[in-house]
C-alpha cells in the first residue's frame, strides 16, 4: 500500500514534470524567437550570448509562477525538483542532439563539459580542426588583415571544393516502382536523401536535401554566391 507521504512525494514529482514540460515548451518558443529576430541582427555567437540571460529570466519566472502549485517549501524538496528538472534537461538535449540533429556522441560530450565551458554555449565558438589559425608572430595590423584576407579566400576554396565534390559524386539509388514509363527511385542515404523521378533516362523531378548529420558535421562551412 502506497502510504501518504509516498504519495505526495508522487504529486510533487509528476506536477514537477508537468512544470518542465513548461518550461521546455517556452524553451524551444524562445529559441524559434532568438532565430527569427536576433540572429540576422547580431550573428549566432552574440544572439546565443544574450539567449543564455533571457532563457534564464523564462526559466526564473516559470519556477516563480508554478513553485506554489508543485506543492512543496521545504528546501530539500526544491532541490530536488531543480535535481529533477536538471536530469530531464540533460537527457532531453542529448536525444534530441543524437537522434534528431544526427550529433555525435563526442560532440556531445564536448557540448557538455563543464571544464571546458560546454554548457554556456553562447561563451564560446567551437573551432574545428580543420579550419585555419592564425600563426604565431603577427606584428602589425597589415600582417593581421593580410593573414585574414588569406584564411577568408581558403575558406571559400574549401566551400567550392566542397560543392565540386558533391557535384561529381555518384548517389546510390534503388528502384522503387515503374509507372507509366516514369521510374521512381530512392537515394540511399549518405550525404544526401530522398527521390528521384526518370522519365527514361531524364529526370523530371528530383527532391534530395542534405541529411541532418552531414549538415551538422558542415555547418561552419560558408562561401560568398560564386559560379562552376
Amino acid at each position: 500500500m502506497i502510504q501518504a507521504s509516498d504519495r505526495t512525494r508522487l504529486n510533487i514529482a509528476g506536477r514537477a514534470v508537468i512544470v518542465w514540460l513548461i518550461l521546455i515548451a517556452a524553451e524551444i518558443l524562445h529559441g524559434i524567437a532568438r532565430g527569427v529576430f536576433l540572429v540576422p541582427r547580431v550573428g549566432e555567437v552574440r544572439s546565443s550570448q544574450i539567449g543564455v540571460f533571457t532563457g534564464s529570466i523564462i526559466i526564473v519566472t516559470v519556477a516563480l509562477v508554478f513553485v506554489r502549485w508543485i506543492g512543496t517549501s521545504k528546501t530539500a524538496g526544491l532541490l530536488g525538483v531543480g535535481v529533477l528538472w536538471l536530469g530531464l534537461t540533460l537527457s532531453f538535449e542529448i536525444l534530441f542532439g543524437r537522434f534528431v540533429v544526427g550529433a555525435s556522441w563526442e560532440r556531445l560530450a564536448a557540448d557538455h563539459n563543464l571544464l571546458e565551458g560546454g554548457l554556456l554555449k553562447g561563451g564560446r565558438t567551437e573551432a574545428p580542426a580543420s579550419r585555419t589559425r592564425l600563426p604565431d608572430g603577427i606584428g602589425s595590423l597589415v600582417e593581421l588583415e593580410s593573414v585574414i584576407a588569406e584564411i577568408a579566400r581558403q575558406k571559400d576554396e574549401r566551400a567550392k571544393a566542397t560543392v565540386r565534390e558533391l557535384l561529381d559524386e555518384q548517389l546510390p539509388v534503388t528502384c522503387d516502382d515503374t509507372t507509366a514509363g516514369l521510374t521512381v527511385e530512392t537515394v540511399q542515404p549518405g550525404r544526401f536523401t530522398g527521390q528521384v523521378i526518370r522519365d527514361g533516362e531524364r529526370i523530371v523531378y528530383a527532391s534530395l536535401p542534405a541529411t541532418k548529420k552531414w549538415l551538422a558535421d558542415n555547418k561552419w562551412q560558408t562561401a560568398k554566391a560564386f559560379a562552376i
